[in-house]
């Protein structure tokens, strides 16, 4: 099932002007995943402008923030946490910690969105 922008941010259950930290991973890699930041409005867009252009993505889930700033760092605490697998860069691996993280923090989707 591949969802577009209203569908997806309405089947998660938040507005178009949500600031939310997501994760995602590529169909066929069950390990690793991406952390990123976004508003309801953008989420769609700034997850098929990222992902590699040969697999579909899975958006794995999401966790809703207050505002910008409270987006931010809770993503820069999850890649503390977690552990990046590239200093600059966001990916981290799909780890026992990670679906701990996931499990707790997150709502979970894993859908297909592209």
């Amino acid at each position: 099932m591949r969802l577009q922008t209203v569908e997806l941010v309405g089947f998660i259950g938040i507005d178009i002007d949500s600031y939310i930290v997501y994760t995602w991973r590529r169909f066929n890699d069950k390990n690793y995943a991406k952390i990123g930041v976004s508003t309801g409005a953008k989420l769609r867009e700034r997850l098929v402008w990222t992902y590699h252009p040969t697999d579909d993505i899975v958006l794995i889930g999401v966790m809703k923030c207050g505002n910008r700033k409270e987006t931010l760092a809770r993503e820069t605490s999850i890649l503390k946490c977690l552990g990046r697998t590239h200093p600059k860069r966001e990916w981290v691996e799909i780890n026992e910690n990670f679906n701990e993280l996931i499990d707790q923090e997150f709502t979970k989707i894993e859908k297909i969105v592209g």
